[in-house]
């Protein structure tokens, strides 16, 4: 690592009020040290010396990290420390700005200058450069300069190599030293708690908890945590430990139970070591009254916090809410809208907006409110111009009630996709991710942020991460699909993968219907018709059609063409009874070649602000229309990059 320009002079770097001094490794702010540990301290140097360019997160990871295999929030949340060191952590970024999917960059005003122990620093406001002033005058004559430097040169040569014989010496007995068993875990699943208080209307009480504690234990800077879904999908099964911690790849896993006495709810959890099934760690018992429970999740995430070794409660716990009653409805809309379901969704509307009534300041239960809207949108179905509004004053009330929830402000990006307020959309996004790096839906959100703005390699790499964080959610898992498939014609071996992907979903998950629409989708465009005809049927299979055997006869006939008119006939039929899906029949019209009756369904969607719109410039369904004037011109109505 260089440390100046090139020439070893330049080690001392001035900016704000801070200075960063690379001789004597210290970082101060008016003169007082500032607390830095030597990770942070060497990427804030890269930063700094590197700051005429934007250093890749890769770049940083494979000098910083020696190549290892680390996640890449193992760097976010280095760059986290160094922020809250160099009081870098309001918006705009003083110091560091964030490039997503690219990197970082030093953009602070620097000055710079050499620092050799001895003298007092002079600033030249004219210069970016700090001159060093010598108390007094050098001692050494003309000719006897270069003996003295030789000599100091030969010092702390001898200096240097007695202190890495000692290190090694010291490294050398350490690694003899048996390991803390609790101190090497950084990943962790939060299992299901067991409902033992002999009443299943309390399931939610049970799931919800748990819900929140895993939110609360992903805010730690030094922990990863599983996602919910890939937690849950464990719920009521009899699995050994060891094997839960093969699949979701984490070192331990925290379990518990609940049960009440009367009134009274009591929790107890321990920590499981998943390589050996070990019990590391149990908890006292956590007791509440129903009605005042609502920090139990804040107090069980912080104790397991302590015992991990993380920095996470060092001001103690956060309390959302001082209402037991509103906390409880908010677990009921968290327990509904994870069904997933129209009822799901729509009790779940009912449960935060009690919530909401009872504790108005309560920021959980807006944007629990707003992702219900949003989701509403697929699942109930809303309409655009009843949901989309909602999602929108529910999600920038949580932020507004916290800023540092990166779930309001994950809320908030989702409803301004739907919403096509793109600039706020990212903005919002970007937010959430630096927030919490641990929060797969803001990733999963990213990811289809990132395709509607044709920047398919960053949105791949976000859907993965996603993927990552929440292994077992069939949902992210089909979306990984779906985003590979964008952008398909600057890299067709991305239909390849994105088959991959849907085989392996089908094998583990043969119910959920958008993975065969994804991989026809992807047959489709191969030129595979009769792969394309079966996925078609069987998607149809999985929604309860039972009229099938039309698709199948019209293959037969038709081959490709017939099967996308039975398509397009089921959707003409169900328009009729309700609000037409004007996407959808315009993306099947596209693919049958009717670009006349395409256009007229796309301008009928734009019109109307359909929130499905994120697809125009996205979806391989739309690409037999992208040399079209007027599909330029739905493009530039939206805002929408061409692809």
């Amino acid at each position: 690592m260089q440390n100046g320009n090139g020439n070893g002079t330049k080690l001392l770097y001035a900016f704000g009020q801070l200075k960063l001094d690379a001789f004597s490794r210290t970082l101060t702010r008016d003169g007082e040290e500032v607390h830095i540990a030597e990770r942070p301290f060497d990427i804030l140097l890269e930063l700094i010396e590197n700051r005429d360019r934007v250093i890749r997160r890769a770049e940083l990871l494979d000098r910083f990290w020696d190549g290892h295999d680390v996640y890449d929030d193992a760097l976010r949340k280095c760059i986290g420390s160094i922020r809250k060191a160099i009081g870098d952590t309001s918006r705009p970024a003083r110091f560091i700005e964030t490039r997503y999917g690219g990197g970082y960059r030093f953009v602070g005003d620097v000055k710079v200058g050499s620092s050799n122990g001895n003298g007092s620093i002079a600033t030249d406001t004219n210069t970016d450069s700090i001159s060093i002033v010598p108390s007094r005058k050098p001692y050494f004559g003309g000719f006897l300069r270069p003996l003295a430097i030789s000599a100091t040169v030969f010092l702390i040569a001898l200096l240097t190599l007695g202190f890495y014989v000692l290190a090694r010496g010291r490294q050398a007995a350490v690694a003899v030293k048996p390991a803390d068993p609790i101190a090497r875990i950084r990943t962790i699943a939060v299992m299901p708690l067991k409902n033992l208080t002999g009443k299943p209307e309390n399931e939610y009480f049970s799931d919800g908890v748990t819900d929140s504690i895993i939110t609360e234990l992903a805010r730690a800077n030094d922990l990863k945590v599983m996602s919910r879904t890939s937690a849950f999908s464990f719920k009521d099964r009899d699995v050994d430990p060891r094997e839960i911690g093969r699949e979701l790849r984490v070192d331990a896993l925290l379990e518990g139970t609940v049960q009440a006495k009367g009134d009274v709810v009591n929790i107890r959890v321990r920590l499981i070591d998943a390589s050996d099934g070990a019990i590391l760690w149990t908890s006292n018992d956590f007791e509440r009254e129903f009605s005042t429970a609502s920090d139990l999740q804040d107090v069980i995430a912080c104790s397991v916090a302590a015992e991990l070794r993380t920095e996470l409660c060092e001001k103690g716990a956060v309390q959302y809410t001082k209402s037991g009653l509103a906390y409880q409805e908010y677990l009921k809309g968290r327990y509904e809208w994870n069904k997933r379901t129209a009822a799901g969704i729509t009790k779940s509307i009912e449960h935060y907006k009690l919530a909401i009534k009872i504790d108005p300041t309560y920021a959980k239960a807006h944007a629990g409110l707003s992702e219900s809207y949003s989701m509403g949108l697929w699942y109930v179905p809303f309409s655009t111009e009843y949901a989309v509004p909602k999602a929108t004053h529910a999600a920038r009330r949580a932020v507004e009630l916290d800023p540092a929830s990166a779930e309001a402000h994950t809320a908030l990006a989702s409803a301004s996709l739907l919403a096509w307020r793109w600039d706020e959309a990212g903005l919002s996004i970007n937010q959430a991710i630096e927030l919490d790096a641990n929060y797969a839906r803001a990733f999963h959100v990213n990811a289809f942020y990132l395709t509607a703005m044709s920047r398919y390699e960053e949105a791949i790499e976000s859907i993965k991460r996603a993927n990552d964080l929440d292994p077992k959610n069939v949902v992210i898992r089909a979306d990984t699909a779906n985003i590979l498939l964008h952008g398909h014609s600057a890299d067709s071996a991305r239909i390849d993968m994105a088959i991959a992907e849907c085989d392996k979903l089908i094998e583990s998950e043969p119910t959920y219907a958008e993975t065969y629409d994804y991989r026809a989708t992807a047959y489709l465009i191969k030129g595979s018709s009769e792969q394309f005809a079966a996925d078609v049927i069987e998607g149809e299979k999985r929604r309860g059609n039972t009229s099938t055997s039309r698709y199948s006869a019209a293959f037969a006939s038709s081959g490709s063409t017939g099967v996308l008119r039975e398509l397009l006939a089921d959707e003409m039929k169900a328009a009729r009874n309700n609000k037409p899906k004007s996407m959808r029949i315009g993306a099947i019209h596209a693919m049958l070649g009717n670009s006349s009756e395409a256009i007229n369904w796309l301008k009928l969607a734009v019109n109307e602000g359909n929130a499905e719109i994120i697809a125009l410039s996205q979806n391989p369904w739309f690409d037999k229309l992208r040399d079209s004037g007027e599909f330029s011109d739905l493009l530039e109505r939206t805002a929408l990059p061409r692809r």
